[in-house]
């Protein structure tokens, strides 16, 4: 089985190498090309754009930044055409009503698709921890069953659009964790505490928070959970959920805000953790 990763950042090449180690053939594209060659060093093949992958493989797998993104390699007069009959899996971070357009207007082309929403970081998929919360058609299930047990468990949750909803908790608690450590280092460093004080308090109230809370002190912004443009992003997915539920929205709003200021100071490639430089002013 030839299978196409659209999207070889850290999931993608996670991903890639999983497949890749149990033999099936991973086709492989990026926007970057040089974030290609871990896994074509590995065995994978570098395709020269979206249509090649896609037209060469019997599945795509499409790992970009969001709604918008996956429309433009998808939807775009080349790719379009190579779509017929095509098992594709959406697993960028959208909202229910994003992936829905997106998985009718890939049937309207001929296309089956899937959504996956990944829950996986570098050390748990190296042992087939982490999950995949999968919705999909019963035919399409299992197909990327079989696919993704490979990598890690499978969680079914019915059609497109569910993995979308069960996601949405984890997305508030990723900003609003991330969020408990930002904003109380940003105080401290305010109030001139000094840098060992800090590391104390925070060993003894958020156990393993070390790395974080350290990473924050030397300004370091090298390495997060994703990038602010990432997490910017995935909180106005949540906001369009929470709404649709008749809840609430106001402190995700106030956390929406801090994001975009981060983007308009040019931080949107940086950790999320950069943020810092916004509450210190």
């Amino acid at each position: 089985m030839k299978i196409a990763i659209i999207g070889t950042g850290t999931i993608g090449t996670i991903m890639g190498k999983a497949l890749l180690k149990i033999g099936m053939e991973v086709i492989v594209f990026n926007r970057t090309a040089s974030r290609t060659k871990e896994l074509v060093d590995l065995g994978a093949i570098a395709a020269s754009g979206v249509s090649q992958a896609i037209s060469e493989s019997d599945a795509a797998i499409i790992l970009v930044m969001d709604a918008n993104a996956v429309h433009e390699v998808l939807f775009n007069e080349e790719t379009k055409s190579n779509l017929n009959g095509k098992n594709i899996l959406i697993g960028t971070t959208t909202s229910v009503k994003e992936i829905e357009d997106i998985a009718t207007k890939g049937k309207e082309l001929g296309a089956k698709v899937s959504q996956a929403s990944i829950m996986l970081m570098p050390p748990e998929a190296d042992n087939q921890h982490g999950y995949f919360l999968l919705g999909a058609e019963e035919t399409d299930k299992i197909f990327w069953r079989e696919v993704l047990t490979n990598i890690a468990e499978v969680y079914h949750l019915g059609k497109v659009g569910e993995a979308s909803k069960a996601e949405t908790p984890m997305l508030i608690s990723a900003a609003l964790t991330s969020m408990s450590l930002i904003i109380p280092v940003a105080i401290a460093l305010k109030l001139n505490l000094p840098e060992p004080l800090i590391m104390k308090q925070f060993s003894a109230m958020v156990p393993g928070s070390d790395l974080v809370v350290n990473q924050l002190l030397e300004k370091d912004y090298s390495n997060g959970i994703s990038t602010v443009e990432g997490f910017m992003k995935a909180i106005y997915t949540a906001i369009d959920t929470v709404r649709e539920q008749g809840m609430e929205t106001n402190l995700l709003d106030s956390l929406l805000d801090i994001y975009k200021k981060a983007i308009e100071k040019g931080l949107s490639d940086k950790a999320e953790t950069s943020v810092l430089e916004i509450l210190l002013g």
